[in-house]
């Protein structure tokens, strides 16, 4: 693949769905450590907001990696799957809501880790509705999921859920 400029897409409104929250887990999946940063990133940007950390979603993650996964594989990158499957759709069939849904997505081929997150991280903080997700109080919960694809792209997907 070509190399590009960061990108960063965000659903244009966060959508709510009358399903079940579904936060009632305790053990958590390992983050990876790219998956992990980006987390402590987009914290540290809600922080400066004077916003609290998001808390890791089990089944949010778990979505998240499966987006990432899936434009990595079909490259795609986009909020509509090719087979009409988008993060809501993904939430609302694994019983989560009710309450405010959101996806930002961020990918680039950068080699080095660090920087690949902070350069999405920077898109994002750079555009005003996926800054608007992130510092959004409503959201309290989060799942990152990440995906290599040929060239050393990297996709980020990071989905977001509040009452």
């Amino acid at each position: 693949m070509t190399m590009e400029a960061p990108q960063a897409k965000e659903s244009s409104s966060p959508e709510e769905t009358p399903e079940e929250t579904g936060n009632e887990e305790t053990d958590h999946l390992a983050l990876t450590p790219l998956e992990s940063l980006m987390l402590q990133s987009i914290d540290q940007v809600r922080q400066q907001a004077g916003l609290p950390s998001l808390q890791v979603h089990d089944k949010l993650v778990d979505l998240a990696r499966q987006r990432s996964q899936d434009m990595a594989e079909k490259g795609y990158f986009g909020h509509v799957a090719p087979d009409g499957t988008t993060a809501r759709s993904l939430m609302v069939a694994n019983g989560l809501g009710p309450g405010i849904m959101g996806e930002i997505l961020g990918r680039n081929n950068s080699p080095d880790p660090g920087q690949s997150v902070t350069s999405v991280v920077r898109a994002f903080t750079n555009s005003p509705s996926h800054y608007g997700a992130i510092v959004n109080p409503r959201f309290v919960a989060a799942g990152v999921g990440t995906a290599l694809a040929a060239g050393n792209m990297k996709y980020y997907t990071i989905l977001f859920l509040g009452p």
